[in-house]
């Protein structure tokens, strides 16, 4: 049994293209919502209690509600990002999610209309 057998999701909250320059450092604390992070172009490292995360064109990431983290851009790129809420909590940490067809997904995201936007 998957951790993703069990969330239901309440409410696509937004949908954001994220540009992230390569440097780029971000500290977040107490995320107010999921998200499900994937990766256009470029490549983050996210670290949470000295766990790190990578996203790349190869993994998706989810991204805590309520999580504290910090982000750098180890390559520029794009990042588009559904920020969405849950029935009940299901995650604590960052969730890697391995991709076959990066390309498929993409795309998805952005036939929901993903927004340009620099927000973490």
């Amino acid at each position: 049994m998957s951790v993703f057998d069990e969330i239901v999701i309440t409410e696509i909250k937004d949908v954001l293209m994220i540009p992230s320059p390569k440097g780029r450092y971000t500290e977040m604390k107490n995320r107010e919502s999921y998200g499900l992070s994937f990766c256009k172009s470029g490549q983050i490292t996210y670290t949470q209690n000295g766990t790190e995360t990578v996203s790349d064109k190869y993994h998706a990431v989810i991204l805590p509600k309520g999580g504290t983290y910090t982000l750098y851009g180890d390559e520029t790129g794009v990042f588009p990002l559904i920020n969405f809420s849950t029935l009940t909590p299901f995650t604590d940490k960052f969730i890697s999610v391995p991709l076959e067809n990066p390309e498929t997904y993409i795309k998805e995201v952005e036939r929901l209309g993903g927004k340009n936007q620099a927000k973490s």
